[in-house]
């Protein structure tokens, strides 16, 4: 199980890192599973997309601003 924990610089982590790390956010998660499914030769990619503070209560006080949250986007069947 990997926890949660903000990455300083979500941009400059590589798969990697959070895998050694066992810990990561959404954007850092996302890099990781993403090199995975590629390394299956599967397609994917990292999406960003700006959604609501209300999704991330509990987890981030973003005092009501919008956020980018990371995940992944796979194709299947292409």
């Amino acid at each position: 199980r990997m926890k949660f924990a903000l990455t300083a610089d979500p941009a400059n982590t590589s798969s990697l890192d959070v895998l050694t790390a066992n810990s990561g956010d959404w954007h850092s998660k996302a890099t990781l599973f993403t090199a995975l499914l590629r390394s299956l030769a599967i397609p994917a990619r990292v999406r960003v997309v700006r959604t609501s503070a209300f999704h991330m209560f509990g987890i981030l006080n973003c005092e009501g601003a919008p956020i980018d949250h990371a995940f992944t986007e796979v194709l299947l069947g292409g």
